[in-house]
């Protein structure tokens, strides 16, 4: 239950989602078709989608390296809207009246706060920093560990 109160009262993500999407990674790390973080709608990690990828997309793809920077910046509201998505569409969740009236709390406590502090458009811009700064450096500490890592098909073994 702590990792559930640290989890959505200071940074507003479900727990049950990230573990879900973090215990399917660590399961099948790096195949192709059974890791979630391989299947990139934005990202091109395996040499197949970028065959599989036409028009602009194929483009962007070809220079998605100078594209993860300004990417990251967005990943920290990615992982709310995800989260809130899950909690909110998806069915069979546990603690789902929990998680949600913590994730509530978090956001409107957050909210008061910058707004009792602040002018609305400079809260709304701490806000972004904010988020931006958490994208960034979330997604930096996975990147550093996770890209240029090889990928497999999905019926290889791999034994760490």
């Amino acid at each position: 239950m702590d990792s559930r109160c640290i989890s959505a009262l200071l940074m507003g993500l479900r727990y049950s989602w990230w573990m879900a999407k973090h215990n399917s990674h660590h399961a099948n790390p790096n195949k192709e078709d059974a890791d979630p973080d391989v299947h990139s709608t934005v990202l091109v990690l395996t040499p197949g989608a970028t065959i599989r990828r036409k028009g602009i997309p194929a483009e962007i793809s070809r220079f998605q390296g100078w594209f993860l920077l300004p990417l990251l910046c967005f990943e920290g509201l990615n992982l709310h809207v995800a989260s809130l998505k899950m909690l909110l569409f998806a069915s069979g969740v546990r603690h789902r009246i929990a998680e949600l009236l913590m994730i509530i709390a978090r956001h409107s406590a957050l909210a008061v706060f910058l707004l009792a502090h602040l002018p609305p458009g400079k809260a709304l811009a701490f806000l972004g920093v904010q988020l931006v700064v958490f994208g960034v450096m979330l997604g930096g500490a996975f990147a550093l560990d996770h890209i240029g890592m090889p990928t497999v098909p999905r019926g290889v073994h791999l034994d760490f």
